[in-house]
């Protein structure tokens, strides 16, 4: 849900982190991948070939780093990710804009959202303004609109967790659409946006007109037609005229995906939650049983069992297909999964069978709520330690680049709401 997605923000999303890519082609991966090495004290980077981008040398230290996108990668160049300078480089780590802004993202269809002190504006691939800073935040742009903020305080500087002001939505030229109103606003999804006003949640089309006008205590975005909402302490779902299709009786939901949706009841007695899984009449196709569902990927979705606290998968059908047994575990991503036993991490099959053996240590850096792995894999490379030097498998746990380095790692950072 929206509102406890907001208290989560601050917390993951506002750290350094490494990103698990979706499927791609090996030279696009090849293309876009940049990874962190240190030696003797000294940073730089290289490619997913291990080939060096930017030497390790004392001349410039490198703190973040990003994967090319448009052909271009951000750096920052100082001592700490707060005080850096941030720039761009090519594919040979030469600058095409310098390092002098505050905080950069990615460049996205030929434009980059760049901070200056507290203000961010807009540029292009030559490094000029398209839109001078003027917004206290700007979110990437989707469907040619992007989200900004007004007037909202920055309680991190670096990481943008903005408090306060008012969201609204430019165009590519920083011209308004919609003018900065919203306590908090998402970007559209099945034509609607979810938006707040003072206490409540309700949803606005394209123009900025209410479709569902602000009463909802909690809701998220419209997926499948439907989507989940609070009202009077419980969930259910409404459809885009903002009838319930489901009653609100869960103590949580979220978002229907597949003509499946994960929900909570919560014992009167115990105050324990269990979640099931429902489909779109509210009928239980799992019943409410485990401490915790994560959401399907590709066909399996992960569960947390109340009885030993340890991580499995059940299918579709809400049969269990590999049983509780994992101290950690990711999502399923292209038929294989990450588990930690004992310590050590290894790859699963959707059978549950080792494809590697857990052998590499799992240093617990690459979780989320309950243990659950969020990133250990980047563009189908993980950092792993042998004998104190760092390197790179893949996902058979073949070395793609043998260990070598101090210390390896990609350095990615994303704005607090992107």
């Amino acid at each position: 849900m929206k509102m406890k997605i907001h208290n989560l923000l601050g917390l993951f999303t506002s750290v350094i982190i490494l990103a698990f890519t979706i499927k791609e082609g090996v030279s696009q991966q090849t293309e876009n991948s940049l990874f962190f090495i240190r030696e003797n004290g000294n940073t730089g980077c290289m490619d997913r070939t291990g080939k060096i981008i930017i030497s390790p040398s004392t001349s410039m230290q490198i703190c973040v780093i990003s994967n090319y996108s448009e052909g271009l990668a951000y750096i920052g160049v100082g001592n700490s990710v707060e005080s850096a300078k941030y720039g761009y480089i090519d594919n040979t780590g030469k600058f095409i804009i310098g390092p002098q802004f505050d905080q950069v993202e990615s460049f996205q269809d030929g434009i980059a959202r760049v901070r200056i002190g507290n203000k961010w504006g807009l540029i292009n691939k030559s490094g000029s303004f398209i839109v001078k800073p003027q917004f206290n935040h700007i979110l990437p742009f989707i469907d040619g609109l992007a989200l900004v903020n007004i007037g909202g305080i920055p309680e991190d500087c670096f990481w943008n967790i903005i408090s306060g002001g008012k969201w609204g939505f430019i165009d590519k030229s920083g011209n308004y659409v919609i003018m900065p109103q919203f306590d908090e606003a998402y970007a559209f999804e099945e034509d609607l946006a979810l938006v707040k006003i003072g206490n409540y949640y309700g949803y606005i089309d394209r123009t900025g007109n209410f479709v569902i006008t602000p009463q909802f205590d909690d809701a998220d975005d419209f997926s499948e037609g439907l989507a989940a909402v609070e009202k009077d302490d419980y969930y259910g779902f409404v459809d885009k005229r903002g009838d319930f299709v489901i009653n609100p009786i869960f103590d949580d939901a979220n978002n229907f995906s597949g003509g499946l949706a994960i929900v909570a009841i919560e014992d009167d007695e115990s105050f324990r939650q269990t979640y099931g899984v429902i489909n779109k009449k509210g009928k239980f196709m799992v019943n409410p049983q485990y401490k915790k569902i994560y959401d399907f990927s590709d066909g399996l979705a992960l569960i947390v069992n109340y009885k030993n606290n340890k991580f499995g998968y059940i299918n579709r059908e809400g049969i269990c297909v590999i049983r509780p047994q994992f101290d950690c575990a990711s999502d399923f991503n292209e038929g294989v999964a990450v588990v930690v036993f004992d310590k050590k991490w290894g790859i699963i099959d959707k059978r549950g069978e080792f494809i590697v053996f857990p052998q590499f240590e799992y240093d617990g850096r690459y979780y989320g709520l309950d243990c659950h792995i969020d990133n250990i894999f980047h563009e189908g490379l993980a950092r792993v330690k042998v004998n104190d030097k760092w390197g790179f498998v893949d996902r058979t746990g073949c070395f793609i680049i043998p260990p070598q380095f101090n210390r390896v790692d990609n350095f990615f950072w994303r704005s607090c709401r992107n």
